[in-house]
């Protein structure tokens, strides 16, 4: 069927005409000026309704677009925010008898190797010259220094106030252990320890 006023095919409304945009069919039975002024309204009423339309369709895109910045930045903050501020390890207090050892944490490298952090901050009020040793084992090494063999440590300080490890770990079980060398009087050790896989 075809529309009387434009000529388009249409189901039982024209999109292009009146009923669309007042929702019923309306006849024009004038003639004259009346109509003229008529089609005028009506081109009028119809350009207003295409803006409003691309309106509305550009803020639903605009929102759709701010929502998804929003999340997405959101998401980066929250991400940025626990690289920058990891949980800062509790601190430990440990009393180690003499010619004695203690670990002060344990950690595992599950790759082939692993670029590791490790930063300890250490307190020992009663501690003399070198007596206190940290080392850093793999497991082999660490079951070397519980049974007395000789031992390579990755990585050994004596008598410290910080030690500090940067460095590349294969894979493997480590220990972090704090060796009192004295073989008279024991220390007491008050540490943070964090270890940050990079």
């Amino acid at each position: 069927m075809k529309c009387q006023t434009c000529g388009q095919q249409i189901v039982n409304i024209c999109l292009n005409c009146e009923g669309y945009l007042f929702g019923d069919e309306i006849e024009v039975r004038t003639s004259g000026a009346k109509v003229s002024a008529l089609l005028e309204e009506r081109q009028k009423l119809r350009d207003k309704y295409k803006k409003l339309s691309e309106i509305a369709y550009n803020l639903k895109i605009g929102i759709y677009i701010t929502v998804s910045i929003g999340l997405a930045l959101l998401g980066y903050v929250i991400q940025l925010k626990r690289k920058i501020d990891p949980p800062s390890p509790p601190p430990i207090s440990i009393t180690i008898p003499p010619n004695q050892h203690v670990i002060a944490t344990e950690f595992s490298v599950e790759e082939l190797w692993r670029d590791v952090n490790i930063r300890a901050s250490i307190q020992c009020i009663d501690c003399a010259d070198n007596s206190l040793a940290l080392l850093l084992l793999n497991e082999d090494n660490y079951q070397r220094l519980l049974f007395r063999l000789d031992y390579q440590p990755r990585y050994e300080k004596f008598g410290i106030e910080e030690f500090v490890f940067d460095g590349i770990l294969d894979r493997d079980r480590y220990y972090i252990v704090f060796y009192n060398t004295s073989i008279s009087h024991p220390v007491s050790v008050n540490t943070r320890i964090d270890v940050q896989n990079k």
